[in-house]
């Protein structure tokens, strides 16, 4: 038997489509997934211009382990380590990079 979960609001939450066009939001791109070590190189270039991003990886639950601020339209890099330093253990994540209403996410899989 499959039970229904009531979505709960994240800061992942992504925006809805455009009513207009209809079009989804398409995702963050970060390779390599999955994450072994090293470095996870993230494309910032939906984002136009050198104006700052916001850039945060989180756990499954949501909560940010890490936060970067890199300049748009460049592609920039996390070292799989959360804000004090720590390498993250193993699991699913998510990148979240965001300019004023312009937001793009994807899931992580991180595995040490």
């Amino acid at each position: 038997m499959m039970r229904t979960v009531p979505h709960r609001m994240t800061p992942l939450d992504l925006p809805p489509p455009d009513a207009a066009s209809g079009e989804k939001t398409p995702p963050l791109a970060a390779w390599p997934v999955p994450f072994r070590g090293g470095s996870l190189h993230l494309s910032l270039e939906d984002f136009r211009g050198p104006q700052p991003v916001a850039i945060t990886i989180h756990d499954l639950a949501g909560r940010p382990l890490r936060s970067l601020v890199a300049p748009g339209g460049r592609n920039t890099q996390w070292d799989g380590r959360d804000d004090h330093g720590v390498e993250v253990g193993s699991g699913l994540g998510w990148t979240r990079a965001a300019r004023g209403e312009q937001i793009r996410a994807t899931r992580v899989l991180v595995i040490r």
